[in-house]
């Protein structure tokens, strides 16, 4: 099975965090276990409330690198301050919402990003698509 890369162009940036959310529901409810790296410490909170809450019915069970539960099927953290002895090896599913691809992007099957408005914004998802195309996945997209 070829990997995947998918990136998720936003129309409304205001709205990253709920569609953020709504994505990682999509993988989850797939049964995939899930890691969401981000350089943003606000964001690493803004998605932790959120997942408790962006819908009334649901609620999807994750942790942030602040408490990493391991049995988690969803962390939330910045991979640069993580303890070198953790091991990512058993998540499938990176979001990557930092400007960087990690060292580790090989080790997941798919890999989620999200396009946002800004021309630099776009600069970068334009160099992480290419990356991501030159090196063998599978890369799809759709507007958000």
């Amino acid at each position: 099975m070829k990997n995947e890369a998918f990136f998720y162009i936003i129309k409304e940036p205001e709205k990253l965090n709920q569609i953020i959310c709504q994505v990682i529901k999509h993988f989850y409810k797939n049964k995939y276990k899930i890691l969401v790296n981000t350089q943003d410490d606000q964001q690493i909170k803004d998605l932790d409330s959120l997942l408790w809450t962006f819908e009334q019915i649901s609620f999807i069970p994750h942790s942030t690198d602040e408490n990493i539960d391991m049995p988690a099927p969803v962390v939330i953290c910045n991979k640069n301050s993580l303890s070198e002895t953790f091991d990512s090896s058993s998540f499938k599913v990176l979001f990557n919402l930092s400007h960087k691809i990690p060292k580790d992007w090989e080790d997941f099957e798919k890999i989620v990003e999200f396009v946002l408005p800004k021309e630099n914004q776009k600069t970068i998802s334009r160099e992480h698509y290419l990356f991501y195309k030159n090196n063998n996945f599978i890369v799809k997209h759709e507007t958000i």
